[in-house]
């Protein structure tokens, strides 16, 4: 059945022709379906045009691993097209798959939460991080990993830091790991000032990095647009308590259902959470434990795998 192309608007269509599109992709899902009408497809993530035209030419074999945020292109008429005509939808949290059935014509049955995994392997070394440093065992640390831009938020995270230093004086350090288009202003730039509060780390090996989360007193994840959130499963694999965005429904039932974090919605209750978990040590540590037990309990990739096969074929 072709796709309503006259309900789509211009701007929609042209989006889609100006991203990545493949031809021998859409040869070669045409060929599999008509050879083999028991091969199934899964197609990630659901912004791109490979997504679109690949599902939609065999809509009953297809399953989208939509990566869905709360986005305007979520809203989009050609999306609500294509999630309402495919078999199914995996969703890699509870929360991205309740998100969809608000969006769209979805039956409910036909949308499956396998999860996602992670590696589950390393151990940080936060004394050894600390200490490669010059980092004091007592020094509060706060962390953030990931790209530094305005979708993820950084620049809320380093104005709430700026205000809690003048407030409270200097109570910790934020650790900032990762790259992109973000600056850290002067003030707040450890780098050359050993009094500011901010200190970027850039981009660090993976070692380094779980070394960093195990070193954190608290991991800081201000992001409203995430389906999913590895870094914070790393976070909580070294044992390390989050603080996550209110309005991030995905990071916010991942706490909800571990017990291993927090959410704030502005600066008022930003301070509020950082000062709870600063001077309740016990309380960081038991919720940091809970988020570690959560991860333990739903990342390992053989049952992600396992559930979504069953998704899949079933």
């Amino acid at each position: 059945m072709l796709p309503p192309i006259e309900q789509f608007s211009s701007e929609e269509m042209n989006l889609l022709n100006s991203l990545l599109s493949s031809d021998e992709l859409y040869a070669a899902v045409w060929r599999t379906r008509t050879e083999h009408p028991e091969a199934r497809f899964i197609f990630i993530p659901y912004a791109f045009p490979t997504t679109f035209w690949g599902a939609l030419l065999a809509l009953d074999q297809s399953f989208l691993l939509p990566c869905l945020h709360d986005e305007p292109y979520a809203r989009h008429t050609t999306y609500r097209y294509l999630f309402s005509q495919v078999r199914g939808m995996l969703a890699n949290s509870h929360a991205e798959g309740e998100l969809a059935k608000q969006l769209y014509t979805i039956a409910p049955e036909r949308v499956h939460v396998p999860g996602e995994g992670i590696d589950l392997t390393p151990r940080g070394d936060g004394v050894a991080f600390r200490r490669q440093r010059g980092m004091p065992a007592d020094l509060p640390l706060l962390l953030y990993v990931g790209r530094r831009g305005d979708p993820k938020n950084t620049p809320l995270l380093l104005a709430y830091v700026r205000e809690y230093w003048a407030r409270r004086g200097k109570p910790f350090r934020l650790m900032l790991a990762g790259q992109g288009d973000i600056p850290i202003p002067a003030a707040l730039d450890a780098t050359h000032n050993h009094d500011a509060p901010v200190l970027d780390l850039g981009f660090i090996s993976h070692q380094e990095k779980h070394d960093a989360y195990a070193a954190a007193t608290i991991f800081v994840l201000p992001s409203i647009y995430e389906s999913f959130s590895i870094v914070l499963m790393e976070a909580w694999l070294q044992g390390t308590p989050a603080l996550v965005h209110a309005d991030c429904a995905v990071t916010v039932d991942h706490c909800r259902r571990s017990g291993g974090g927090l959410a704030f919605r502005d600066f008022g209750s930003f301070a509020a959470a950082v000062d709870l978990l600063l001077a309740r040590p016990d309380l960081n540590a038991t919720m940091g434990a809970r988020g570690r037990e959560f991860v333990l309990a739903t990342c390992n990739w053989e049952a992600v795998a396992r559930k979504t096969a069953a998704a899949v074929l079933g």
